[in-house]
């Protein structure tokens, strides 16, 4: 019984020497040091790059932090199997790889729906769904838009958020894309028409 629990940490070994736990101590840190600690360090993908991989410039940095939200396993992963692709990876390369839908896509998309002519909203979802964008991540980066966007009062922009956990939940069960996106992009539409 004693090797079977020879593993086992109980509160107290949690606790710091000072009777601090584990976040008090991290807390404690970031303000002597006057800042917190980064989620993870950039310089392990510098390290990467060094041994494998040529990557263009800083902004493909920039692009794979934004892209991934600072997970580094993630990252140095995508820079892999971006090296396999390109001999230069650039913030096209990440930016496909990584399944993200360029800006001026989604900008297409939500202009489309203030614009108040539905057979140009269907064209554009049409569009999107015939270049093979994932319906999920045009969600997700319609969602962002929206949030930042002065257009939307804060109510409507909770009307908009209500449709797409919807629309989210109906993609996770199976459900047609385009039907989905047409769903989304109506909402928006039928907003800004009562917007104005």
């Amino acid at each position: 019984m004693q090797g079977f629990l020879t593993g086992y940490q109980t509160n107290k070994d949690k606790i710091g020497a000072d009777g601090d736990s584990g976040k008090a101590l991290f807390a404690k840190n970031a303000t002597e040091t006057g800042r917190a600690e980064k989620p993870w360090n950039s310089n392990r993908l510098l390290k990467v790059e060094r041994k494998h991989i040529k990557v263009a410039g800083p902004e493909v940095y920039r692009e794979l932090i934004k892209v991934i939200e600072g997970d580094m396993r993630k990252s140095i992963t995508l820079l892999q199997s971006a090296s396999r692709f390109a001999d230069v990876i650039t913030v096209d390369t990440i930016s496909e790889l990584a399944g993200v839908v360029p800006d001026q896509v989604v900008d297409n998309f939500i202009s489309a729906t203030k614009q108040s002519k539905f057979t140009q909203l269907q064209q554009i979802v049409n569009d999107v769904i015939l270049d093979g964008y994932p319906a999920n991540q045009v969600l997700v980066q319609v969602a962002k838009k929206c949030l930042t966007d002065p257009f939307y009062i804060d109510v409507e922009k909770a009307k908009i958020f209500d449709r797409i956990g919807v629309v989210d939940h109906r993609l996770n069960q199976g459900a047609n894309e385009y039907l989905q996106l047409t769903d989304l992009a109506t909402t928006l539409l039928n907003i800004s028409h009562q917007s104005k």
